[in-house]
This record gives C-alpha cells, sequence and structure tokens, in this order.
C-alpha cells in the first residue's frame, strides 16, 4: 500500500512540473505574439505618418501650382494644413518656367518628426485670361 501512495504522489508531483512548464512555453510565446504584434502596429503607424508627409508635399506642389496660375510673381509660403504639420513651398520662375519645392513636414511636435521634399518643373503657358500650367517633364 505504502508503494501505490508513494506513486500517486510521484505522479502528482510530476503533472505539477508539467503544468509549469507547459504554463511555462505558454507564457513564452504569447509574450513574443504581443511583442511582434506591437511591433507591428507601431511599423504600420509610423508608414500612415510617412504617407501623410509624402501628400502633405505634394499637396504643397498642387496648392503653388493653383496660384501661379492666378499670380505669376507667387514665390512660395508656409502653411499648416492640418494639425502638426508644417507645408513650406518656395517658387522660382524663369522666364515662364517655375520650379516649385515643396517640404511637408509632420508629426513636429513629436520627438520624431518627418519630412518629404518634393520638386517639380513647370511651363506657364498662355494669355492673362487664358492661362495654364504644363508640367515640363515630372509627375506627381
Amino acid at each position: 500500500m505504502m508503494r501505490s501512495a508513494g506513486n500517486r504522489a510521484l505522479h502528482r508531483g510530476v503533472a505539477c512540473v508539467m503544468a509549469l512548464a507547459v504554463l511555462a512555453i505558454l507564457g513564452v510565446i504569447m509574450g513574443t505574439v504581443f511583442a511582434q504584434g506591437l511591433r507591428g502596429h507601431r511599423l504600420a503607424d509610423r508608414r500612415i505618418d510617412q504617407l501623410q508627409t509624402l501628400w502633405l508635399a505634394r499637396s504643397g506642389v498642387e496648392m503653388a501650382a493653383a496660384r501661379l496660375v492666378g499670380e505669376p510673381l507667387y514665390a512660395g509660403e508656409v502653411m499648416k494644413p492640418v494639425p502638426d504639420s508644417l507645408v513650406t513651398v518656395k517658387v522660382q520662375g524663369h522666364g515662364g518656367l517655375y520650379v516649385i519645392r515643396s517640404e511637408g513636414r509632420y508629426a513636429i511636435e513629436s520627438n520624431a518628426p518627418l519630412m518629404r521634399r518634393l520638386e517639380r518643373r513647370f511651363r506657364l503657358i498662355g494669355a492673362s485670361g487664358d492661362r495654364r500650367l504644363d508640367a515640363a517633364g515630372s509627375e506627381l
């Protein structure tokens, strides 16, 4: 009888150790899955911010191009189209050919702001009432 009582205690001890080992392995796996998910979420957020910066720079080019049609002497400006952003536009004109430089910044109040620069060339065509811009070999 002693022997079977000792066996039961041994089996219970082995079962406890096995249960702890399985729980430890599951804990490590769950921690790894959580860390990967968090890393993926941060990467996705960063990509969203990068795209926002690109579109801010593009919008600067588009706004400058629209202003140039009505105001050929337009030289650029600094704007804040959305919160926590900054778009700087500079325009240089040389005899009907204009170079628009746009710099979009996003998350400017964070510790890791993003910046994107674009440069596009346009030719101003037409008279005062029928003015338009032609993209000189560049595409947005």
